[in-house]
C-alpha cells in the first residue's frame, strides 16, 4: 500500500505506520487528515502535533520535488 516508504521517514514506529495506512488507505488521505483523525487512527496517545508537522514537511518536499 501507498505510504509505507514515505511514512518511514517520520518518527513513527512501524506498527503506527501500518495503522495509519490501514485506516486512511492512501498517503494523500493521511496528509489531509486532521489531528483528531490521526490520533483516533493510532489508537494511543502520541505527539500528534509532531506527527502533523512531519507530515507537512514531507508533503512540501514531495510537492517541490526535493529528495526525502
Amino acid at each position: 500500500p501507498q505510504g509505507f516508504r514515505i511514512l518511514g521517514k517520520t518518527n513513527l514506529l512501524e506498527k503506527d505506520v501500518k495503522l495509519l495506512v490501514s485506516h486512511f488507505k492512501s498517503l494523500e488521505n493521511i496528509f489531509m487528515a486532521d489531528k483528531d483523525s490521526l490520533s483516533q487512527a493510532l489508537k494511543r496517545k502520541i505527539s500528534v502535533d509532531s506527527l502533523k508537522e512531519d507530515l507537512e514537511n514531507l508533503k512540501e518536499k514531495i510537492l517541490e520535488g526535493k529528495p526525502i
